[in-house]
């Protein structure tokens, strides 16, 4: 059998496919083909295998065609159209006859991409990433999961076993569709295969009912819709719709904070019916991340899903960082499930980033059994610091305690103030 793999990356994501036939000539004239629809150039000495592009009308026209062509012999290759069409005219991208496995080299040929693209040196672009992230590629895997169609687990039914509850098919039932993330924050991706019905309904009505609540007020203001569209929110002192138009109608009471007249900046808190706990937000977003990570690591997060069951737990918990991506704004949610390589226990084993509309959250998977610390003194989260330098130096990054299990009444605090913009 000959098999010959191509994989395309860009700035905003990749695609990956294989073409296999027992006929060589099969093979390498399908890949001729292919290669012919990409004019660019080599810009690596010593690499003619890394092919740089530049996204034009014409060549998204000769994928459509090349793909009807071949579309019922490579069913996957669809996934190139897509990755074409999600550039922009004029955008780099490179196509490479191989599986891109290292993440190393994926970040050099972004770097060498964003170069091209903000016309930019790529050594320094490159000697600046290795400064900032040198440490943490040669220590952890990243894999990403959100911006493409992903179906996570054993996609065999009678052969899956739940992750959450270790129940197999004799024992519970997998008829429902499990989202990876929750549906209602947007998530159209990403399903995770090895969730049983009975634990995607205890969690739906628990840990991930609190986190809708804690996203709720984002979610109608940016029009983030779940299975039952965009819906308003109805709260104690307010209401916020979107239909006809946005609005936010507010009942102002006598604890309301001052509003500073001079400024003419308005303060409120916004008071929600529904009640929700801290340590949820928290849990909730270890079930993305154990929703999403590959099931090799599964065996070494045990106490982590007994702890997201209640079986055991944790007064306790590591500071989870939030930060604001106003340049990249997402309507799909993404998690970032980040694994150690190496056996190193005092660095963290797993880390987790989740990115929503415009926040972005990390945390570290607390209850792991390959880890030395729990993170929680300030010289031991120093030592989780010392790798992830990139969190140290983010701007605006704020760390925030979410260990309280206690359900508490929720209130969103709302600030409002004038725009200096003179257009």
């Amino acid at each position: 059998m000959y098999v010959q793999i191509f994989t395309g990356l860009s700035t905003a994501g990749q695609f990956g496919f294989q073409v296999s036939s027992d006929n060589e000539t099969n093979v390498n004239g399908f890949s001729s083909q292919f290669i012919s629809l990409f004019p660019g150039f080599c810009p690596v000495d010593n690499r003619p295998d890394i092919f740089v592009c530049q996204k034009t009308a014409e060549i998204e026209l000769r994928v459509s065609e090349f793909i009807d062509r071949y579309k019922e012999n490579v069913p996957k290759i669809y996934e190139v159209y897509t990755f074409i069409k999600r550039q922009s005219n004029g955008a780099f991208f490179c196509i490479l006859p191989y599986e891109l496995t290292s993440q190393r080299e994926q970040v050099t040929l972004v770097d060498l991409l964003n170069a091209f693209e903000q016309n930019l040196d790529f050594e320094e672009v490159n000697k600046l990433t290795s400064q900032l992230f040198g440490a943490f590629l040669d220590s952890y895997h990243v894999f990403v999961y959100g911006p493409e169609r992903a179906r996570i687990g054993e996609h065999h039914r009678g052969k899956r076993i739940c992750r959450f509850c270790k129940k197999d098919a004799m024992k519970t039932s997998f008829k429902k569709k499990a989202h990876a993330i929750s549906e209602a924050l947007g998530n159209k991706n990403v399903a995770v295969l090895e969730e049983c019905d009975s634990c995607n309904e205890k969690f739906g009505q628990t840990l991930e009912r609190d986190i809708i609540t804690y996203f709720s007020f984002y979610r109608t203001f940016y029009g983030v819709g779940g299975k039952e569209g965009v819906t308003s929110i109805v709260g104690k002192n307010f209401k916020l719709c979107r239909e006809p138009e946005l609005t936010l109608k507010y009942y102002k009471s006598e604890d309301d904070p001052e509003e500073d007249d001079h400024l003419e900046i308005m303060n409120f808190r916004l008071k929600m019916h529904e009640k929700l706990s801290l340590q949820n937000i928290y849990k909730t977003l270890c079930k993305f991340f154990l929703s999403a990570v590959r099931d090799e690591f599964l065996p070494h997060f045990e106490e982590t899903f007994k702890w997201l069951n209640g079986e055991i737990l944790q007064h306790q918990l590591p500071k989870v960082g939030i930060w604001y991506s106003f340049e990249e704004f997402l309507t799909q949610p993404n998690i970032l499930t980040v694994i150690r390589k190496s056996d190193d226990q005092e660095i963290p084993f797993a880390v987790g980033e989740f990115h929503f509309l415009f926040l972005r959250y990390v945390f570290i998977l607390p209850c792991t059994n390959t880890d030395r610390f729990n993170y929680l003194s300030s010289d031991q989260f120093e030592v989780f610091l010392n790798m992830f330098t990139h969190y140290r130096d983010m701007p605006g990054m704020k760390w925030l305690d979410l260990s309280n299990a206690e359900v508490k009444p929720f209130e969103f605090n709302f600030r409002m103030e004038p725009n200096d913009s003179k257009t």
